[in-house]
């Protein structure tokens, strides 16, 4: 702490927010005040503007503005002297935070997991934590005790009992991500899939097919398997079409090479198809697809992992750090003592716009 010759009051004008940005306002202005310290434009005994002051000018309400400095303080980032302000304090007191990061399958984690672990590391970063994640295969044991442990799907229905063995693993609850709710003692953070296929489908059936086969991804997601079907199904009964048998297809010998799925496709006189993964393999489909002479201008639909969907394909994009930005706030509650009850959230993504 300094003396009060030494304060020096924070001028509004530093904090700009961006009302456009999907950027929650209070994330916005906790971020300005973290580059700020970070960049030494806020040097210790520098004081905020009075939280009325900053409604004020910034057009925000007192509960943004706590969202943003509260955490700030917890992590010693920030210190508030009664009847005096909120300052920055004289060191960069960042909260250390133990997460293991556990994948279900020995072949470690892939594009979509990275993705998440991304979101959650600049996630928690953001909140004031100095993350130190450690990743761990199915059979490996943590070194020490960790704050939180997280198991990166997709996890196949016969292996919950992971669960289990997490919550001797951290003080907090497990936290589960991609895998949709299957327990009621753990968090959950899992991507949408029937929006998501029920998005597809419907965009699909707008654009005048009618025979859309699905094509799944097997016993490893049969999980999240099961939210896409029931999305692939709801779009197809509320537009009158009557789900034929054949139609729903699994991964299997037969279909490991992609002209025998595109010989069933032709068999099924399907004009379109709905894959569980879109993107660069719906583009590859499509390819096999077009040069089958008595298919006509078919469609393939899936949910993309990947910045945008190949041209002629209908996808859906989903954010994978968007997943490990949900995580980041559910630790952060639980750690700060906001959260009880079950964490269960369902992040949406949107329709991918191809050339």
């Amino acid at each position: 702490m300094v003396a009060d010759k030494e304060v020096r009051d924070i001028p509004v004008s530093l904090f700009r927010l961006n009302r456009e940005s999907d950027v929650p306002l209070y994330v916005q202005l906790r971020t300005a005040i973290q580059q700020g310290i970070a960049s030494g434009t806020l040097g210790p005994g520098y004081r905020l503007p009075p939280e009325p002051r900053l409604c004020e000018r910034l057009g925000i309400s007192t509960v943004t503005v706590k969202n943003a400095i509260a955490p700030l303080v917890d992590a010693g980032l920030l210190y508030r002297r009664a009847r005096l302000g909120t300052f920055v304090s004289g060191h960069a007191g960042i909260r250390a935070i133990r997460v293991g990061m556990m994948a279900p399958h020995a072949s470690g984690q892939d594009a979509f997991q990275a993705g998440i672990l991304r979101g959650l590391n600049s996630g928690l970063r953001r909140r004031g934590f100095a993350p130190e994640i450690s990743m761990l295969g199915p059979d490996d044991v943590l070194s020490g005790p960790v704050d939180a442990v997280a198991l990166l799907g997709p996890l196949p229905a016969d292996r919950a009992e992971i669960i289990d063995h997490l919550k001797t693993m951290a003080r907090l609850p497990p936290l589960v991500l991609d895998v949709p709710p299957i327990r009621t003692d753990a968090d959950f953070v899992y991507v949408d899939n029937e929006h998501a296929a029920f998005t597809v489908v419907t965009d699909l059936i707008q654009r005048g097919a009618s025979r859309i086969l699905y094509f799944g991804m097997g016993e490893a997601e049969r999980l999240n398997d099961a939210g896409r079907l029931a999305g692939y199904r709801r779009a197809l009964e509320e537009a009158g079409i009557a789900l034929e048998d054949g139609w729903v297809l699994q991964p299997s010998a037969r279909f490991r090479a992609s002209v025998e799925l595109v010989h069933t496709l032709v068999e099924a006189r399907a004009d379109a198809v709905f894959f569980a993964i879109g993107g660069h393999y719906g583009g590859l489909l499509l390819g096999l697809l077009r040069s089958e002479p008595r298919v006509e201008e078919p469609l393939v639909g899936g949910i993309a992992l990947s910045p945008a969907g190949s041209a002629g394909t209908v996808d859906y994009g989903v954010d994978a750090a968007r997943l490990g930005e949900v995580a980041a706030d559910i630790l952060d509650r639980r750690l700060r003592g906001e959260a009880s009850a079950p964490c269960t959230v369902a992040v949406k993504g949107q329709r991918v716009e191809s050339d």
